[in-house]
């Protein structure tokens, strides 16, 4: 069913909370996972390169063991004003412990890959420019961005985790799994706990974790008539 403005506006706020606690009494029905699915296969990519591999996981035991691996935010559960005081290595990652996690895996198809822009024809390897580094990055953020603005729109929370800046944690990640590629990205979707906080730690009531509130300085966006 279409959606009205008003309900997709009403929606969208949501997107801007990175959701740390999940009512896992609910499930995703096999109809929304095909649609994620569809969103990132259709999601643009310069020339439709492939960048990467994408996983969704809905095995339990498995988003467990992804959890205990991640590397958590000790700075804002330590901060006087988040509502903690826990060591760095006592934290974790709530929002990952979500209903569905989705795990983008840095992988790029040589054997079918189109090159472009200032690097074409100046390098050997033309999947190790920066030009690519960079559509790389952009194509993730795409079909990120689509999944949680048609998530959010199917009334899921929504996560995030950079697996990236903790080179220990996405090797234990990347192990689990039993995947090739470094796992880049996951983005968790699912269901929030009926009026708890979005900040509220999924396993510690007692932990919640802060937000910049976000102001949009003037100029910021501007419409150009």
């Amino acid at each position: 069913m279409l959606r009205t403005i008003k309900e997709i506006r009403a929606a969208l706020p949501s997107a801007n909370n990175n959701q740390r606690n999940w009512d896992l009494s609910k499930s995703i029905p096999d109809e929304h996972l095909q649609l994620f699915k569809q969103v990132v296969f259709d999601s643009p990519r310069y020339e439709n390169n492939t960048y990467y591999n994408v996983h969704f996981i809905l095995n339990r035991e498995l988003i467990e063991k992804i959890y205990h691996c991640s590397a958590g935010s000790g700075p804002a559960t330590s901060h006087p004003k988040m509502g903690g005081m826990l060591n760095d290595d006592d934290v974790k990652e709530p929002q990952l412990l979500a209903n569905l996690l989705v795990v983008f895996e840095n992988n790029i198809d040589h054997g079918n890959f189109i090159g472009g822009g200032a690097d074409s024809g100046k390098t050997i390897d033309m999947t190790n420019t920066q030009k690519v580094s960079d559509d790389r990055l952009l194509a993730m953020g795409n079909a990120t961005g689509m999944l949680v603005a048609y998530a959010t729109q199917l009334g899921y929370k929504t996560g995030y985790n950079i697996c990236d800046h903790n080179d220990e944690s996405k090797w234990s990640i990347k192990h689990i799994m039993e995947i090739s590629g470094d796992p880049y990205y996951i983005l968790a979707i699912g269901h929030g706990n009926e009026g708890v906080d979005h900040g509220r730690d999924h396993n510690n009531n007692s932990i919640k974790y802060g937000k910049n509130r976000r102001v949009m300085p003037l100029g910021q966006i501007k419409v150009w008539e």
